[in-house]
């Protein structure tokens, strides 16, 4: 295969994870506002639903919808940043653009993964709780 039918293979599999990327920050901010769950996966903190914590304090489940639509937005930002990053950038040959493109992210994963698991939540019936 030639270098620029794989430049443009590679780019075009990059601009298909920003979009999926950017379907999931859809999803994640009509969660915020549609929801029984807390995010996609996770139905209970500790065994306490959403219903539960708003009739103890609205104010803490108005702050989570806060923080899940500022979340997606940031989702969103980064899918299309990749995208283009991926489509006019890689496309072009420029390794900045892919480095960048790939490190953002990865970046955000990273950072925002690992404390999903040291909640007391359940995901998809699973029990994430710690020690």
């Amino acid at each position: 295969m030639a270098r620029e039918q794989s430049l443009r293979n590679g780019a075009a599999l990059m601009v298909l994870g920003a979009l999926i990327f950017f379907v999931y920050a859809v999803v994640f901010f009509f969660r915020a506002f549609a929801s029984g769950g807390f995010e996609v996966g996770v139905e209970t903190l500790n065994g306490v639903t959403p219903q539960q914590l708003d009739g103890l304090n609205p104010a803490i489940m108005g702050y989570i919808m806060h923080l899940h639509v500022a979340i997606a937005g940031f989702i969103a930002a980064t899918a299309v940043a990749v995208g283009g990053l991926a489509w006019y950038g890689v496309r072009s040959g420029l390794w900045w653009a892919w480095i960048t493109g790939v490190i953002v992210p990865v970046l955000g994963l990273a950072v925002a993964l690992p404390l999903h698991y040291r909640c007391h939540c359940t995901t998809w019936g699973v029990s994430t709780t710690t020690g």
